[in-house]
């Protein structure tokens, strides 16, 4: 409950992936400090503090959020500022890279920024991203229709490979995703090369297979 986003909080059924950035965000403040960021004794409570803290949330500073079953404009204070990068324990923590970064994490879910978003902050500049884990490896040898449509969009994106071999149902995400893979995934860390590697293997042998069957069926008597 100490790292829970507050639109789940607040009920929202679909955990999406703003979600672990949320959580993410209480845990780097709290490596950074030593300290709870948020430590409700009950979910109301923990709503309690994110709000005092980061202020409470209105149709305005966060569309939807009246739609949450857990909300209502009466059930907490109108706390209006936001005061979490000004802690004197927080400023004390981080330099100005790590000021920009915290509240990028913890924005509510319209702003939030994504994992890759995250990676590309002024506060990882120094980081060598060779040494982090690659994405997709576990994917290695199998074919298209086995790889999460996630990955699969974000190689695809990062290798912009040709599609026209490509033909069938498991195409389908790929027309759908392609406005956001043309939008997002043009600046990506060097760690997904790797994965965006593994679709193209797949994706060459899936085009492979489908010229062998074409041409078994045209040399049929």
């Amino acid at each position: 409950m100490l790292y829970r986003a507050p639109e789940i909080l607040l009920g929202e059924a679909v955990y999406g992936c703003g979600v672990d950035v949320w959580s993410t965000g209480c845990m780097f403040a709290e490596m950074a400090t030593g300290d709870l960021l948020f430590c409700g004794d009950s979910e109301i409570d923990q709503l309690y503090q994110i709000f005092r803290m980061k202020g409470t949330p209105t149709e305005e500073t966060w569309p939807g959020v009246a739609k949450l079953p857990n909300y209502s404009p009466t059930s907490f204070p109108s706390w209006h500022s936001n005061r979490l990068c000004s802690q004197e324990k927080i400023v004390r923590a981080l330099d100005a890279r790590g000021l920009d970064l915290l509240p990028a994490l913890l924005y509510d879910p319209p702003s939030r920024i994504n994992t890759q978003q995250a990676l590309l902050q002024p506060y990882f500049a120094d980081l060598d991203k060779r040494s982090l884990p690659a994405v997709g490896e576990e994917y290695v040898d199998l074919p298209i229709g086995k790889i999460p449509p996630d990955f699969a969009e974000l190689f695809n994106g990062l290798i912009n490979i040709d599609e026209s071999g490509l033909e069938g149902e498991d195409e389908e995400w790929m027309k759908e995703g392609e406005e956001t893979s043309d939008k997002t995934l043009r600046m990506v860390p060097s760690t997904m090369l790797l994965g965006s590697s593994t679709y193209q293997v797949s994706a060459a042998r899936d085009r492979f297979a489908k010229e062998k069957s074409k041409k078994s069926e045209t040399e049929k008597p």
